[in-house]
């Protein structure tokens, strides 16, 4: 029976492919064969690890982009092309970015070079006292490796926090302090006697906390309940805000509020968006009734989950979102109104789950770039057409978008700036979930020129396909639709990092 030993070294290549570059070069050292196809013999399979780590640096000398760096030359003359004389060991140079060489540059990760201000050089002890060695990681292995001491302290503030380690720069404190994933997940583990993937749960975490502040558990036992009959309610009512607002964040946006109005009813960044207390007050109200009056105490009698869900309904969501069949935004007042306009903004940005409507309008629809900008001509305000309104007039214009624009101005903040969002809300909800099928202005790059809403271009990098798309018009009857992933709608909350190597 063949095994990983007996298999042909282009077999180990494609094997490593799916490695990061560092656990690459750990698996060649694991025994003699693999030290032979994938060690210092297979020069190169090292040079095209290294080489796609530059692939930025390259990429800007291309671009004619002054890097003013010598070894930015260096590193791209140096991997210009494969030498294959054994001049240039490229197993040795990865090896000392692996081990954090000060001469040599790239992340011990994944071996890629940038020149962006957000990657990190962390120092590690190496002996007893100030004895340190640093190692580089890029941006994107940094979040996927290591979590911030501050964050890791406010999420489980109940546990003992072991040696952090540092990264150099101008602050002090927790700021410049991290944990590795695979540390923080063991103490959490530890300190909780359960795997990771249950420690991790909203209402543990919750319970944890409160207990955590001296509180009761049976208090914060029955405050989850509470809270979970909220979500309930929000999961009934407001499928429409669900589209921006996943059930779990919902969930953590109330259980901090509740924090907050009663335990430090005076530490205002605790509250999520900054609406104030409406959430934590009415949770309190909801709770009050359903544990703190009549005989019952398990929150279970249908007459006081009834009166609890009206409190919920009345006090919490219609203040934040409006009444669920009354969409109406510009009545709800500052701050309440903050959580509205940070969901809108998020649904319409570059990743908004509905980013594609703004997307569909400017690559189909553009804006004369000749256009006067008088004072009379508001052309700072784009005229966005409704994908649901031309299709259900199979394309014509009704001039509902002046209509509406004219409704939503600076009425409460900005939220006149994600109108559309306000009229598909209003009128189109029962297609909140749902997009059209595989249309190329998903892929388009917005270029620099102009702001997401405005005059918006598109890259002159983007494929040819997608630029030939511009001005065009959409077949509406031949359209196909399709649904929403619901993985689109991201919750960065749930896990204490990002990292795809530790989310279980």
């Amino acid at each position: 029976m063949p095994n990983l030993q007996t298999l042909p070294i282009e077999l180990h290549e494609n094997i490593s492919s799916y490695l990061l570059p560092r656990d690459t070069g750990a698996l060649a050292l694991s025994c003699k064969l693999l030290f032979h196809s994938l060690g210092p013999n297979n020069q190169l399979l090292w040079y095209r690890l290294l080489s796609r780590g530059i692939s930025q640096l390259v990429a800007l000398q291309l671009d004619g982009v002054e890097t003013q760096s010598s070894w930015v030359s260096d590193l791209v003359s140096y991997y210009g092309e494969f030498d294959g004389t054994g001049r240039k060991n490229y197993w040795v140079e990865a090896c000392g970015v692996f081990s954090g060489q000060p001469r040599v540059r790239g992340c011990r990760l994944c071996l890629n070079v940038s020149l962006r201000g957000m990657d990190r050089e962390i120092r590690y002890p190496i002996a007893e006292g100030p004895v340190y060695v640093t190692k580089r990681y890029c941006r994107d292995c940094f979040g996927d490796w290591f979590v911030y001491i501050r964050r890791f302290k406010d999420r489980y503030p109940d546990i003992k926090i072991p040696n952090a380690l540092t990264f150099p720069g101008p602050h002090s404190g927790d700021k410049n302090r991290v944990l590795p994933i695979y540390a923080a997940i063991e103490r959490i583990q530890q300190s909780c006697g359960v795997p990771y993937e249950i420690a991790l749960k909203p209402s543990n975490r919750f319970i944890s906390k409160w207990v955590h502040y001296g509180r009761d558990r049976k208090e914060a036992i029955q405050l989850d309940y509470t809270v979970k009959l909220a979500v309930e309610v929000f999961k009934r009512e407001y499928k429409h805000i669900q589209i921006g607002l996943p059930l779990k964040e919902v969930y953590t946006m109330l259980t901090e509020d509740l924090v907050s109005v009663i335990i430090s009813p005076n530490a205002s960044w605790k509250t999520i968006l900054g609406f104030a207390s409406a959430a934590g007050e009415g949770i309190v109200e909801a709770w009050k009734i359903l544990f703190c009056s009549g005989d019952g105490d398990d929150g279970g009698d249908d007459g006081r989950i009834a009166e609890a869900t009206n409190i919920i309904l009345d006090q919490i969501f219609s203040k934040l979102f409006c009444k669920p069949d009354d969409f109406r935004p510009e009545l709800i007042p500052f701050p309440q109104c903050q959580v509205l306009k940070n969901l809108m903004n998020n649904l319409m940005g570059n990743d908004g789950a509905l980013s594609w409507l703004i997307k569909f309008s400017s690559l189909h629809y553009p804006e004369d770039e000749n256009a006067d900008e008088d004072e009379n001509n508001d052309s700072q305000y784009p005229q966005i057409r409704c994908y649901w309104c031309l299709k259900q007039n199979n394309g014509i214009e009704t001039g509902a978008e002046d209509d509406l624009f004219g409704q939503y101005d600076s009425t409460y903040l900005t939220i006149c700036e994600k109108w559309i969002m306000t009229h598909v809300m209003t009128v189109h909800r029962d297609r909140l979930w749902v997009r059209p099928k595989g249309r190329a202005y998903e892929e388009w790059k917005l270029g620099t020129a102009g702001p997401l809403i405005g005059r918006v271009r598109v890259d002159e990098d983007a494929p040819l396909y997608i630029q030939e798309l511009l001005g065009t018009k959409v077949d509406f009857e031949k359209e196909e639709m399709e649904e929403i992933p619901p993985e689109e709608v991201k919750y960065y909350d749930e896990f204490i990092t990002e990292s795809t190597y530790f989310l279980l």
